[in-house]
């Protein structure tokens, strides 16, 4: 049975003073760029908090085109496209026929039926 390389039957004895100050060096960077990273990380969260999705999307959108990655500004562009222009809406239209052959008073009577 193979042995993860995590395991215990892994471990190095150590068997001189340098060695366990080197692997307390090593302990010690690794903690530390942990630590920088979830700052790292926390400071950009707070930072995306004041943007909305579709600022960040129009953010990555321009990222993409300086990188030139088209699946990436077909991708945006479509995900973005119902944000940036305005969904128009189907109107109907109340059209009087005919008009040349009213007269008057039936004229405005067609006007006022429409108005209603």
């Amino acid at each position: 049975m193979p042995v993860h390389e995590n395991s215990v039957k892994n471990l190095k004895p150590i068997t001189s003073v340098e060695m366990a100050r080197d692997y307390q060096r090593k302990s010690v960077e690794s903690r530390m760029a942990r630590k920088k990273a979830l700052e790292d990380f926390s400071i950009i969260s707070k930072e995306l908090k004041e943007f909305s999705a579709v600022d960040i999307m129009r953010a990555m959108l321009g990222k993409a085109i300086e990188e030139g990655d088209q699946e990436a500004i077909f991708k945006y562009t479509k995900e973005l496209a119902p944000y940036e222009s305005p969904k128009l809406a189907s109107q109907t239209l109340d059209v009087i026929d005919n008009t040349k052959d009213m007269s008057d008073e039936e004229l405005e009577a067609a006007l006022k039926e429409l108005e209603e």
